[in-house]
């Protein structure tokens, strides 16, 4: 891995990885220099996870700055993936391995794929905020028996 004089791996040019080719070695720099390819996306805010810096798209966590590294909620086929290939764990609460949350170790192999895989967690959370959101057979518009909407507090003929 190529490292610069301060000690900076070189990262490829991912969407979301911020405005350097560079991803400095320290977790808080690292931690700045993902989050400042994503605060500009729409509906992503800063936030807090378990006590720490958190990224959060229409008020959901996607991912989240840990001590040794860095979550991200994905699909589960896609963390069984990424576990398989060794690139990250599954992140655990109480001992449980949680199926849509995986830990990426803030190794050299491991930060040059952060924003990606951020990429990755802010297009899913994003499409279950979506999904979550969308209005559901039942609400909203009160439909006639021939399928036309009508007025709520109106019966039909």
């Amino acid at each position: 891995m190529d490292k610069d004089s301060a000690g900076a791996v070189a990262a490829s040019s991912i969407p979301g990885a911020g405005t350097s080719a560079i991803v400095p070695s320290d977790r808080a720099a690292l931690w700045e220099h993902l989050t400042d390819g994503f605060l500009g996306a729409p509906g992503v805010q800063p936030g807090k996870a378990l006590g720490s810096p958190a990224l959060t798209v229409e008020g959901k966590i996607f991912v989240a700055s840990l001590p040794d590294g860095m979550m991200a909620k994905l699909p589960a086929t896609r963390i069984d993936e990424l576990v398989a290939s060794g690139v990250g764990s599954r992140m655990l609460n109480a001992g449980r391995p949680m199926r849509e949350w995986i830990v990426l170790p803030s190794t050299p192999a491991a930060v040059v794929r952060w924003p990606e895989i951020a990429t990755e967690a802010l297009q899913f959370v994003g499409e279950q905020h979506r999904a979550a959101s969308a209005p559901r057979w039942g609400e909203g518009e009160i439909r006639s028996r021939r399928g036309a909407p009508r007025p709520r507090g109106t019966s039909a003929e």
